[in-house]
């Protein structure tokens, strides 16, 4: 088997169909299975989806998060590489090929490999970005805090790349690629290590990809638009609370793993005081 192509699935049952429909639309010149587990979903998905002959399909039995449900799919999959496709994608082209026909012939030691994301207009979409700073981080939370109390919102903003001029090497170096559309070898994962347990949602692949590049590994975007990314479908609103408030937990997790000691307890001090008027809205709103 060429390429295990892993969904995961939480109350996104269309989309995840139009997803599957896509990849066996669009892939051809690869061998390819597809796994989906759902986390627990409480739309019709578990019936649905174990009713499709094309997929292998897990049931988690209860949310476990978007790391933990790509771990349990890894242990079945088949592939000599494998790709992490979020389920609010649609391919356009023959991606699964392009990025594995990569991988195979390319003489770089990569960690993960991406490709540039589309959005629905077809614009590129965040793809990868630089290893977040915390002290940026910080700053955008109480910018955000400040907007709230006169009324207004703050997009939450990645340090994205852009992909405008191809370098000379024909593929972007980045820090870490989003994990909409991740491909790695199986083994890479088995040598350095699956996604850590501690992270329900958000960071996850970040963290991940900082232990590969720790590692002396590349993670890599190349210039193909084959992949559509309807961003936020399996989250909901980026604005709300309630997704804000996992977004801040997980960067606190991230920060406590990568910063030395000294900076992280500097960090968590204002981290903490940033936060709790979140913590406060939302459990009003509950």
């Amino acid at each position: 088997m060429d390429v295990s192509i892993i969904i995961v699935n939480y109350n996104t049952c269309n989309m995840t169909l139009e997803c599957i429909d896509s990849i066996f639309e669009r892939t051809s010149g690869v061998e390819f299975e597809v796994i989906v587990v759902d986390n627990a979903s409480k739309d019709d998905s578990a019936s649905l989806l174990a009713a499709d002959r094309r997929i292998k399909f897990i049931e988690a039995g209860e949310n476990i998060g978007f790391g933990m449900a790509n771990n349990l799919a890894l242990k079945s999959a088949r592939g000599e590489y494998v790709l992490l496709l979020n389920s609010d994608t649609l391919l356009l082209g023959n991606a699964v090929f392009e990025m594995w026909d990569y991988m195979k012939k390319s003489k770089l030691e990569i960690g993960a490999l991406g490709t540039v994301l589309l959005d629905k207009d077809g614009n590129d979409s965040f793809s990868s970005a630089y290893f977040h700073n915390p002290w940026k981080i910080l700053w955008m939370v109480f910018s955000q805090h400040c907007a709230h109390l006169v009324g207004k919102k703050l997009p939450y903003q990645m340090p994205s790349i852009t992909y405008d001029v191809v370098p000379e090497e024909g593929f972007f170096d980045v820090d870490f690629v989003a994990g909409a559309d991740l491909m790695a070898r199986k083994d890479t994962f088995e040598k350095y290590g699956e996604f850590d347990p501690e992270f329900f949602l958000y960071y996850e692949e970040t963290e991940l990809q900082f232990r590969w590049k720790k590692a002396g590994l590349r993670n890599i975007i190349i210039p193909i638009r084959h992949i559509c990314h309807l961003e936020g479908g399996t989250t909901g609103s980026p604005q709300s609370d309630w997704r804000k408030k996992i977004q801040y937990l997980s960067e606190r997790i991230y920060f406590r793993k990568t910063l030395p000691r000294w900076s992280y307890l500097i960090y968590a001090s204002l981290h903490a005081i940033l936060y709790l008027p979140l913590t406060l809205r939302t459990k009003r709103t509950k």
